[in-house]
């Protein structure tokens, strides 16, 4: 049996049940339908990968560009609804020019014309640009976020000198 392997020979039923993964010493030929169902795995999975890399990043640019419109300059005012343990409680977001500042309260004027008077709550974290100031920095002709827990004092805001 082995005389006829080592002599190129093959009985029927190995030629038909056996295929050769390496191509020494036999003929090219043989190993023609392993090679071509490598490549064909090979091919299916790079396109695999490449659709999973272009799918992820669709996703990503998605979130980024739906975070920028609900969050960014676009935003004029927002209530977010937050349930935990049992509970649910509201974040306010207003964002306009403010119009007065003062007093314990700021009044904006947002996007959309509607004016708002907003008072601040004692130990209200404010900040111009990236530095903390107090209430007293807020002028006239700034530019304004300011987050509050539903109708309550504002314990945040962040301005700009815009």
């Amino acid at each position: 049996m082995w005389d006829s392997y080592e002599r190129g020979k093959w009985s029927l039923s190995r030629q038909l049940f056996y295929r050769r993964l390496t191509r020494a010493p036999h003929p090219a030929r043989e190993n023609t339908g392993v090679t071509g169902r490598l490549r064909r795995l090979a091919t299916l999975a790079l396109g695999i990968c490449i659709g999973l890399l272009l799918a992820t990043g669709a996703a990503f640019a998605i979130k980024r560009s739906v975070l920028a419109d609900l969050f960014g300059s676009n935003l004029v005012r927002g209530q977010l609804v937050i349930y935990s343990g049992g509970q649910d409680s509201e974040v306010w977001f207003d964002r306009g020019k403010i119009t007065q500042a003062g007093g314990g309260s700021i009044t904006i004027r947002e996007k959309d014309g509607q004016v708002v008077k907003i008072a601040i709550a004692p130990g209200a974290k404010i900040t111009v640009g990236n530095a903390n100031v107090g209430p007293n920095a807020l002028r006239k002709g700034m530019q304004a976020q300011v987050y509050r827990p539903g109708d309550a004092p504002a314990t945040r805001i962040d301005a700009t000198q815009r």
